[in-house]
Formats: structure tokens, sequence, C-alpha cells
């Protein structure tokens, strides 16, 4: 699925998509930040980054088109093997952080109500602004209907989204999120929507809250 053919209108869209989301991001680190809100704080930018990014996509679907272009074909077998993938580059990871001296920095402190709704948020939100981000705006500067194109759009996904984790963390932990990168840029050309690629992401999401819980 492509939904701009012109090459120009598609880096106009990726570079707009980009300034979007990172924008969205800096607008709630302004505000006023406590503990108990961390999370809530984290959350809010993603939302605003995901509800700014879902009506860009929408604006590019040409007419006879419907939201159903960007969900994909070939779910089943893509999930099945994304999720083997994505359990492997987790629990790598899980066991790279626990195998690392000193005790972990602490995190912004969860709400006191809301636990289920505020986990789902969690799972949701994050994945959906990544991957319109990542996997639809970021590759669809490239021509995925040819294979070189497709290469270059997974390469250059997976490099934004692994340096988008290494501000305050070790080199060899984004080289785990470029693992999950190339793992979830590949779902996306293979299914050739983005659910696949979101549900992969609120899989991994979810993988390493399970571990900060039991270990």
């Amino acid at each position: 699925m492509q939904t701009i053919v012109w090459p120009a209108r598609r880096w106009a869209g990726g570079v707009l998509a980009l300034s979007m989301f990172y924008t969205a991001q800096l607008a709630v680190t302004a505000l006023p930040q406590t503990d108990p809100d961390g999370f809530l704080i984290l959350l809010a930018g993603f939302g605003l980054a995901a509800a700014m990014l879902g009506l860009l996509a929408l604006t590019q679907l040409t007419p006879g088109q419907t939201v159903s272009v960007f969900l994909g074909r070939r779910l089943g077998a893509v999930l099945v093997l994304g999720w083997v993938l994505v359990t492997l580059v987790q629990a790598g990871a899980i066991g790279w952080d626990t195998g690392q001296a000193g005790p972990a920095p602490a995190g912004p402190a969860w709400p006191e109500r809301g636990g289920v709704l505020f986990v789902l948020m969690l799972l949701a939100l994050p994945a959906i602004a990544e991957e319109l981000l990542y996997r639809h705006f970021v590759m669809e500067m490239f021509d995925l209907a040819h294979p070189k194109g497709r290469l270059l759009a997974i390469v250059l996904s997976t490099a934004l989204f692994a340096y988008s984790f290494g501000g305050d963390t070790a080199g060899a932990h984004m080289l785990f999120m470029a693992a999950l990168g190339l793992v979830l840029g590949t779902a996306r050309v293979a299914s050739g929507g983005l659910l696949a690629p979101i549900l992969l992401n609120a899989y991994a999401t979810g993988l390493g809250l399970l571990a900060e819980a039991v270990l």
C-alpha cells in the first residue's frame, strides 16, 4: 500500500510528519511535570502525535480509497513470524538490561486509578504514533513498489527509530531497538499495511512492561 505517487509529495509528507511528531513531544515537555503525572505526560505526547499523524494520513487517501488500505494483507503469517522475532529481540534486550551493574533509574510513577485503561493506552498510543511516523510516512518517502526502494525505506526508518531511543541509553540498547525496527519495517513491507507493525510494536512494549513488573 502506497497512498502517494509523486516523490516530491512523499518526501514533503515525511518531513512534515517528522516535524509534527517531534513538535508534539516537545509541546508536552513544556507542561509542568510531577512524578505522579510522568506517564500521563508521556501518553499525552504520543496521543497528540497519533491524532495529528492520523489526520495527515487520511488526507493522503485518494477518491475511492478507505482506511482499509492501511490495514494490510497476509496478517496471520506476518504476525506469527513477527511475534517470534520480537520475542527474541526483547528477550535479548531484557537480558542485557538486567545484566547491567547498578540499580535501574526510577521511572515516572504509575497513576493510582484507571490501571487497566492506562496500560491499554500505554500499549496503543506509542505504537500507533511511532508506526504512523516511521513505518508509514518515513517509509513512503521511497518507492515501495521496487526492491531498492523497500530496502532504503526499511534502513532509514530503522535508523531513525533506533536513534529516537538513544538519548539516555547505551549503544547496545540502540542495537536492540534497531533489530526491532528491522522486524517492524519488514512487517510493514510484507503485509503492505500498518496493522501488523502496530500490533508488534504494542507487543514489544507489553513484554517490556511485563519484564519491569516481574524482574
